[in-house]
């Protein structure tokens, strides 16, 4: 009688502890507002709505770099300090309209001077970078240095560019 009576207070026991370490992880997680929100969120709805609910109002920026957005460029200014100096050219990017849940907040791009369609194709190691540029409402700016045409005899501005990583918030 009494070894039944230990292994029942021993199985109390352990059923104790346990609420009590499952219960203390669920408050320290509710410390941050985002994993209230989403618990808060649940009620009545399915896990992943709740979370994106949630990332809309506390604006979590994602990593979206794989989700067919495309950033279009285009020099918009040239800029010479002085005659002997590198010219510096002013890029504006613009996300264009699209279908995808995502506002891009910001980018990680790099430049070729030769063009994209160029052929022989510019090589990974022709391109300078990284550039981060920060998009507010789908436009942001770059300033890029023009680089030295042997060839050409003259500064040439970038030809190509190419998106390393892009982060977004959802709509």
């Amino acid at each position: 009688m009494l070894r039944g009576a230990s292994t029942a207070a021993l199985a109390i026991f352990l059923v104790t502890i346990t609420y009590a370490v499952y219960r203390s992880d669920n408050r320290a997680n509710l410390n941050d507002p985002y994993d209230e929100c989403v618990v808060n969120e649940m009620r009545g709805k399915m896990e992943p709505e709740a979370r994106k609910t949630c990332a809309r109002r506390f604006g979590v920026i994602f990593d979206i770099t794989n989700t067919g957005i495309v950033i279009d460029w285009r020099l918009i200014a040239v800029r010479q300090p002085s005659p002997s100096s590198i010219p510096l050219y002013s890029v504006a990017l613009r996300v264009p309209r699209n279908n995808t849940e995502w506002n891009v907040s910001k980018a990680v791009v790099n430049y070729a001077y030769s063009r994209c369609d160029a052929q022989p194709p510019a090589n990974l190691n022709e391109f300078t970078g990284p550039y981060t540029a920060e998009f507010k409402n789908d436009l942001a700016n770059i300033t890029l240095p023009g680089k030295y045409d042997q060839r050409q005899q003259k500064y040439v501005p970038p030809g190509c560019q190419k998106v390393v990583q892009l982060w977004g918030r959802y709509r």
